[in-house]
């Protein structure tokens, strides 16, 4: 769970609704304005491009107000032209070395010459009927407006770079209005309060801050005294004055209760943060989506441990299986696996992580020479749906997973995700009637392999002559049950043997391992392999093939050779680039070249070098993606605490797409991925105690080695 609360004590009424013609200049102005600066940039000489940012850091309310109704694109452009002239002017004439400004509601409405008139639907269509609004009457800590919302994800509330309207909005109010504005936030089992005042409307905030402190303390000897000084100092003279009693008891207790600290600010309702157990409950995840997808009803505290996660948001898995073959379950797993991806630190070993790898299989054949070979349903009995989904399970990684069926839900999932649609039925379908599907397989001449397709509902459009398996025989495997295929298909294929006087071979494998071979000679059915001009068939090897659901292992076992080999997945088109992931070797050896670190007696310059964008840390779009390795030193670390900040760097846009690990009883390392967000790692560390060590290395940013000193006594 995550909370988040507004609260508002404006000097002048907000409105109900911006007005629509500030608004519409205010975002003309500010898009033609980066847009101009951009312009400007790419014509100054390298040395000097190199040394201007490449956009200006903006800090301006979002909505759907109507456009149209402003000043013009025409004469707002002129304007924004000026000013992005005399910026990046002043800029390079001082040498790079003045600060440039905040693009913000103020600035802006100035450069416009209009007054700022932001309305209450800046704040409010963000999240819509998320965010609840709170009656003035029940703000006993002051403020006449508040509004609250909880999530199911505890990572829900990221309020940096493109998701900052909020706070946008916030300060935006405080300049045009005057006033106190607070903002409650937890992100993970980091918790933020943040103040913007200012004087009256029309005056740049006098406060401007936030603080922050982690649920659980990362130090075992407990939270710094003046913790709770920084938080009364923060709300000297507010009109919104919290409970400094309620969160002194808070700050004591081992975990602070986020319901009890948003109460403190005069906020009901507020969520706690759960912290899960993720390895168990992926376990249960596992347990339940298997027993669902097999036909067994899961058992009652995994299910009822799966639906905690899920139903926050209204959703559930059943308590029964419902009918199998009409992908209903197979979907409702996928489902159940995307919010447990969004609520809980992703598995990054183990079966969930085998699946999601099994599930871009689609992806791997698309982007390479694969994908030639692939054949397509064209009939209307399924059979050809059948075998070209065998042809796709061909390709799974690891081989294991070909028979799983919650790796093979999620493969059709993905498939219909990347537009491969006669994909998705027959492997949803399989997904859920695995115990019942069987292999069957035909066996006849090349030369009869066209017709075999033709017959039985397959196309290979963009096949090539050398993309077909050499020697003498053609097979097809076809995914055999009722569920996937009308009619009897062996009886289909010993017709067509008959009808094509053919020599070959039709075979089927049932799941108990029952096997049958019926042998053809010129279209009549022979005694055995040698009359029909084909070797011996081991029927051990078919019923280990169908136990480990391997589909290349049937044309083996059938003695015609290995005629149903994956294609060659070599990448070639990129679709989906390689994130370059570092081992934690070679991350472990980018930590140890870092110099000593730096005292520093806050956080802030996580963010200020880097800005609160979420920013792609490769070589600024030339040098590919970059790795990016961190480490936090926490001296006298509580094991709890750590586990938590742990928790926390897997979080939505922090190393979701990397690797965190516990390197020492003291000390995490992640390989961040390709991005992550620097306001977001500010945020997570929170009250870190004096002494603490984060040090950040790759990319093409100047690496840092930080350590905090005196971090509360500076505040």
């Amino acid at each position: 769970m995550a909370s988040l609360a507004f609260l508002l004590a404006p000097l002048a009424p907000i409105p109900a609704e911006a007005d629509r013609a500030w608004f519409c200049d205010l975002k003309q102005w500010s898009m033609a304005l980066n847009a101009h600066w951009d312009t400007l940039r790419d014509r100054l000489p390298p040395e000097q491009r190199a040394r201007v940012p490449r956009a200006l850091q903006m800090r301006l309310p979002s909505g759907t107000m109507h456009f149209g109704a402003g000043s013009g694109p025409e004469k707002v452009g002129r304007n924004a032209f000026k000013w992005a002239k005399q910026l990046i002017d002043h800029y390079v004439v001082g040498e790079f070395a003045a600060p440039l400004p905040v693009i913000d509601t103020l600035l802006t409405s100035q450069a416009l010459g209009l007054a700022p008139a932001p309305g209450l639907d800046n704040l409010e269509q963000y999240r819509g009927d998320a965010l609840r609004a709170i009656a003035a009457g029940k703000l006993k800590r002051g403020g006449s407006l508040g509004y609250a919302s909880n999530a199911g994800s505890p990572w829900e509330f990221s309020l940096w770079g493109h998701r900052a309207a909020e706070r946008n909005a916030l300060h935006a109010f405080a300049q045009a209005y005057g006033g106190d504005y607070v903002l409650l936030a937890t992100w993970g089992e980091a918790l933020r309060v943040e103040r913007i005042a200012s004087a009256g409307p029309g005056a740049a905030p006098a406060v401007d801050d936030e603080w922050t402190v982690r649920l659980v303390p990362l130090a075992a000897s407990g939270r710094h005294p003046d913790l709770l000084l920084r938080l009364r100092r923060l709300f000297q003279g507010a009109a919104i004055q919290p409970d400094f009693a309620a969160i002194e008891r808070e700050l004591a207790a081992p975990r602070i209760s986020v319901a009890a600290f948003f109460k403190a600010f005069g906020v009901a309702g507020a969520r706690e943060v759960e912290p899960p157990n993720a390895e168990v409950l992926w376990k249960q995840l596992d347990d339940v989506s298997t027993a669902l997808l097999t036909g067994a009803p899961p058992t009652k505290q995994a299910l009822a441990a799966v639906n905690a996660v899920l139903g926050e948001s209204g959703d559930k898995l059943p308590a029964k299986p419902t009918r199998p073959g009409k992908g209903s379950t197979a979907q409702a797993v996928v489902f159940a696996h995307h919010l447990f991806h969004q609520r809980l630190p992703a598995p990054t070993g183990g079966p969930w992580a085998e699946r999601t790898h099994a599930a871009e299989t689609v992806v791997r054949v698309e982007d390479s020479l694969a994908h030639r070979a692939m054949t397509f349903g064209c009939g209307t009995k399924g059979a050809g749906e059948s075998a070209a989904a065998a042809r796709m399970l061909l390709h799974v990684e690891p081989r294991s997973r070909a028979g799983d069926p919650v790796a093979i839900a999620m493969l059709s999932n993905e498939c219909e995700v990347w537009n491969w649609h006669g994909f998705v039925e027959p492997l949803a379908t399989v997904s859920e009637t695995l115990a019942r599907t069987a292999f069957t397989a035909i066996v006849a001449p090349r030369a009869e392999r066209a017709s075999l397709r033709e017959t039985f509902g397959l196309e290979a459009p963009e096949e090539h002559e050398e993309d077909i398996p050499p020697g003498p025989w053609a097979a097809e495997v076809f995914l055999d049950s009722r569920a996937l295929i009308k009619g009897d298909l062996s009886a289909a294929a010993a017709a067509w043997m008959r009808k094509r006087k053919a020599s070959g071979i039709v075979a089927r494998v049932v799941p108990d391992g029952a096997v049958s071979l019926t042998y053809f000679a010129a279209g009549r059915e022979a005694r055995d392999a040698a009359d029909a001009g084909l070797p011996p068939a081991d029927p051990n090897a078919l019923r280990e093939a169908r136990r480990n659901f391997d589909l290349r292992a049937v044309p083996v076992a059938l003695g015609v050779g290995d005629l149903f080999a994956p294609g060659d997945l070599t990448p070639s088109l990129q679709l989906r680039p390689p994130v370059e992931t570092a081992s934690r070797e070679t991350t472990n050896g980018l930590l140890a070249a870092l110099p000593a670190p730096a005292p520093v007696r806050d956080w802030r310059i996580l963010s200020s070098s880097f800005d609160d964008e979420i920013t792609l840390r490769g070589g600024d779009g030339d040098g590919g993606d970059a790795l990016l390795a961190l480490r936090i030193r926490v001296p006298g670390a509580d094991p709890d605490g750590l586990r938590s900040l742990c928790n926390d760097l897997t979080g939505r846009d922090l190393a979701d797409n990397g690797d965190v690990w516990r390197h020492a009883d003291d000390e995490l390392r992640a390989d961040m991925g390709d991005d992550y967000c620097p306001a977001l790692l500010r945020m997570i560390l929170g009250d870190a105690p004096a002494g603490t060590e984060v040090a950040l290395t790759g990319g093409c940013d100047a690496p840092l080695s930080l350590v905090l000193v005196n971090a509360h006594a500076s505040a």
